[in-house]
This record gives structure tokens, sequence and C-alpha cells, in this order.
């Protein structure tokens, strides 16, 4: 069964198709973009047709693995970003990103985006908990993780290496209680 679309009052998350990849290699290799996230630029296209062909046939969040959707503007109809989710072995806890291509940020895209997951993740894939990482200088990630309840747990100082620049990790918890208690949509 194919992963069914969430819809929010301006957007579609939906299953990733092959006309994804050109979009996702172009955002991925923005400077922008990647200058907090665990990939290198530019991004290859063929790096993002894998990726797309390899979560395109899955149902939605799998245990032990990474899914991710594409965040679709209604009222245009394209391609803005993606939401990525990896849920744990036991499926207990999900890790959630985002990515938005630069014009569509500063709209609250991400927070609605990221919101609809999250909502999803716990009333329907029933995890207890959701984590994030950031890193601790991306203030735009961090300010739609406050929105939607997520807490920061703590530091790693150094912790992450990419193309040998060491840097911190922020880690952020929502635990699904305090979803339910006080959803930030």
């Amino acid at each position: 069964m194919a992963f069914a679309p969430l819809t929010t009052e301006r957007l579609t998350l939906r299953a990733m198709v092959a006309a994804d990849a050109e979009p996702l290699a172009a955002r991925r290799s923005d400077p922008d973009t990647a200058a907090f996230q665990a990939w290198t630029i530019p991004y290859p296209p063929e790096r993002a047709r894998d990726l797309v062909a390899a979560v395109a046939g899955m149902d939605g969040p799998t245990r032990g693995e990474w899914f991710q959707v594409a965040i679709v503007e209604s009222a245009s109809g394209h391609s803005i970003g993606d939401v990525a989710v990896h849920l744990s072995d036991n499926g207990h806890i999900a890790q959630i990103g985002y990515t938005l291509n630069p014009s569509a940020r500063g709209r609250g895209f991400a927070t609605e985006a990221a919101a609809a997951m999250v909502d999803h993740l716990v009333t329907e894939v029933g995890v207890h908990r959701l984590e994030a990482e950031t890193d601790p200088r991306n203030e735009a990630s961090a300010r739609v993780l406050k929105r939607l309840g997520f807490t920061l747990d703590g530091v790693k100082r150094e912790a992450y290496l990419l193309d040998g620049v060491v840097s911190d990790s922020a880690f952020w918890g929502l635990l699904a209680r305090e979803w339910r208690s006080e959803p930030a949509r």
C-alpha cells in the first residue's frame, strides 16, 4: 500500500516520484541549503535519482530506514522541499529532518510540513519520541523545532565532521504526550 498523502492548509506531503529528483539535486546543491547538512555539494543528479527510487517504493516510515516525502505547495503544484523520517529499529523513536527550496523559506512552510509529519508519526505510526539534530548555528531550523514544541536536549561539542570541518551538534526531542497536549499546527 502506497504512502497516503498528508494535506495541510497550503501543502501536500506525498511520496516522491522520479520528477522530484532534479529539484532535490538542485536544492541539495545550493550552498545555503547544504551549509548545515550531512551532504557535500554539488549533490549529483544520479544520487538524487537513487534516493528517490529507494524511497518511492516504500509504503511510509519503516523501522530502521530513512523515508522521505516531497513537500508540494498546493496553490502552484510545485515541489518546494522534502521531509525525511528515520524510525528506530523498534519504532519507538522517529528522527525528523526537512529542507526547503530557498524561494520557499520564511513563509512557514517548514513548520507546516513538519507539523503534519509529526502528527502522522504520533497518531498513525505510534512513535513515543521524536528527535531532530541540527547544527547549533542553524537558527532557522531551531525556530521551526521550537514552534513544534521540541526541547533542546543538549549539544555535543565538536561531534560532527563533514569534509574535514568539525562542528557541534544540537539534539532536540519531543514526546508524543507533549504533542498530543499542545500540537503546534
